[in-house]
């Protein structure tokens, strides 16, 4: 089983050198330090990690305690993994089976969620709305901080994985915490990325 588990230590120091800050946009406390995000990363087996299929484990947070284990998704019938937890997201919230509040979603994930090629919506667009407008109604009474740990970009040619590097800024920008792992980055991505730039 892949050990990358961030644990939470009792003194309160990063365990993680250089992390990031989850951002939690609109929220009145304080941000969580780096390092306090509850990331269970053994969830998903060495397999599921390496493997072609897009898989994740999820879990909400309220208030700094786990409050939900949303379990593992993964693509397939012509649906992501991404879709798959917000569809469940939003099962759960339509059912009455999750209190409303601001929750933080913590998805640990083997490829970044896609972004748009050549139309539809993507999981990146997908991740953003849930972000930016919640579920529930309107006023949304289920709103999302959303942290991403990504083993790879998504794409399997320079020029998907170019796209998908655009889909993690447009995630960064709208607030979504992203930590790409290995294989995020390779030189066909950059190359590609630059000629989509100009």
């Amino acid at each position: 089983m892949l050990m990358l588990q961030r644990a939470r230590r009792q003194d309160g120091d990063d365990p993680v050198a250089g992390a990031e800050q989850a951002r939690e946009p609109g929220l009145a406390q304080t941000p969580r330090r780096p390092g306090e995000v509850i990331q269970r990363l053994e969830d998903l087996t060495d397999n599921e990690w390496n493997g072609q299929a897009t898989t994740l484990s999820a879990d909400l947070e309220l208030n700094g305690q786990l409050a939900q284990e949303l379990s593992k998704f993964r693509s397939g019938g012509g649906l992501h993994a991404e879709d798959r937890l917000i569809d469940r997201l939003g099962e759960l919230v339509d059912q009455g089976n999750l209190a409303a509040g601001h929750y933080q979603l913590v998805i640990n994930i083997n490829r970044s969620p896609c972004g748009t090629i050549g139309g539809g919506k993507g999981c990146a667009e997908r991740l953003i709305d849930l972000a930016q407008r919640g579920l529930g109604g309107s006023p949304a009474t289920h709103t999302f901080a959303i942290v991403i740990h990504a083993r790879h970009l998504y794409g399997s040619s320079s020029e998907e994985r170019a796209y998908s590097q655009l889909a993690v800024q447009q995630m960064q920008h709208a607030g979504i915490h992203i930590a790409l792992d290995i294989g995020h980055f390779d030189t066909g991505a950059a190359k590609a990325l630059s000629n989509l730039e100009t």
